[in-house]
């Protein structure tokens, strides 16, 4: 089987531009400043192996450290092939929210997770206000329920949606990808390693230079 690079993943980038440092991750830039970001990962998937249910997989990825704050967590098909999509958030240093999207294809043996990540800019927590004064919201997750993303499409949370809709699908794999031995994503019986899961916040954040 030939190797795999991080050539071996390919996107839909028309009106993104390629930043000139990029090598991996490979990050694209639209004209909003929203990122797009492909990594590249020659070493096993950090989700524990085999968990039982898609529920102990959501909460792999809500356990998360420091002040990342977990949005959503769920299994589909990118380019016919398993995989996790994610969103969570983390304050910006004045005020505001990042939001950081990721569809991750884990093999046995590496992995590619792609990227989105909107930044709140202009007035931040408008979309927090007006659903927490119409609707007496105050749940931090409620806040980003995707039934109100059409309310507030320039919210980094819905632009995140907004992005990981349009990768899903335009992602495409070579044979090489698709010829690698599969991960096992939940389905199969396996204990849940509660101390793979610490960390997995700071790990992401460090991967964006965050």
């Amino acid at each position: 089987m030939p190797p795999v690079s991080l050539d071996a993943v390919k996107l839909n980038l028309d009106g993104l531009e390629l930043s000139d440092h990029s090598e991996n991750p490979r990050v694209w830039y639209a004209p909003d400043g929203d990122g797009l970001a492909v990594n590249f990962f020659d070493l096993p998937p950090d989700i524990p192996q085999a968990l039982p249910t898609e529920q102990a997989l959501v909460a792999f990825y809500a356990n998360l450290d420091g002040d990342t704050r977990w949005v959503e967590t769920y299994q589909l098909e990118v380019a016919g092939l398993p995989a996790v999509r994610t969103i969570v958030k983390f304050p910006q240093q004045a005020s505001g929210m990042t939001y950081v999207g990721s569809l991750t294809l884990p093999r046995r043996d590496f992995s590619f997770v792609i990227q989105a990540v909107c930044e709140e800019r202009g007035m931040t927590g408008m979309r927090e206000a007006m659903l927490a004064a119409r609707d007496g919201i105050s749940d931090s997750v409620e806040f980003d329920n995707p039934k109100y993303d059409s309310e507030f499409p320039t919210h980094p949370a819905s632009r995140t949606r907004k992005w990981l809709d349009q990768l899903e699908i335009s992602v495409t794999v070579d044979d090489a990808v698709r010829q690698s031995v599969p991960f096992p994503l939940p389905g199969v019986d396996a204990p849940v390693r509660e101390e793979e899961a610490l960390g997995w916040g700071q790990k992401l954040r460090s991967w964006l230079g965050f």
